[in-house]
């Protein structure tokens, strides 16, 4: 299992370094990377940060995910669902609190319909909204691709500040 984390990061890295070299210019960093090594899906940010921004407060945010199919690989159907809200930030919490989460983790599903995804039309970027009025905090979601008739997915967290 630890090599295949390990050759997992050496792709991503790997990855990064070549396309850096073929396109001369920074990748969008907005876009957060999807890979699949060994047949697994990999994630080059997790948990995927989502900072507010600055605003009317009315605004909602995008997270968006490059699936990086390359024309083998494609989004799959439902490619990305929020699934819950698991977690608030430790920062927002007393101690009594957090010992308490410790104990009884979350799985509040019920702000999770507020949030749309969708996929480009030739599957291979996938984006979600997310309204202001989600409360911050870690949410459980999944990533699914499709290879032929298999569906690949992982089960990542964003992290909304």
């Amino acid at each position: 299992m630890k090599i295949r984390i390990v050759a997992a990061l050496l792709a991503l890295a790997l990855a990064g370094c070549a396309q850096l070299a073929a396109r001369h210019e920074l990748r969008d960093l907005a876009r957060t990377q999807v890979l699949v090594v060994d047949g697994a899906v990999v994630v080059a940010q997790e948990p995927l940060i989502v900072r507010r921004a600055a605003g009317d407060g009315k605004t909602a945010d995008t997270v968006t995910w490059d699936l990086g199919t390359r024309g083998v690989l494609f989004a799959a159907r439902n490619a990305i669902t929020i699934d819950a809200f698991v977690k608030p930030l430790t920062r927002d919490l007393t101690p009594e609190r957090r010992r308490q989460l410790a104990q009884q983790p979350l799985r509040d599903t019920s702000q999770v319909g507020q949030i749309r995804c969708t996929t480009n039309e030739a599957r291979t970027v996938a984006s979600c909204t997310l309204p202001r009025a989600l409360k911050p905090g870690f949410y459980a979601y999944t990533i699914r691709l499709q290879r032929g008739n298999e569906t690949l997915e992982l089960d990542p967290n964003v992290m909304l500040e």
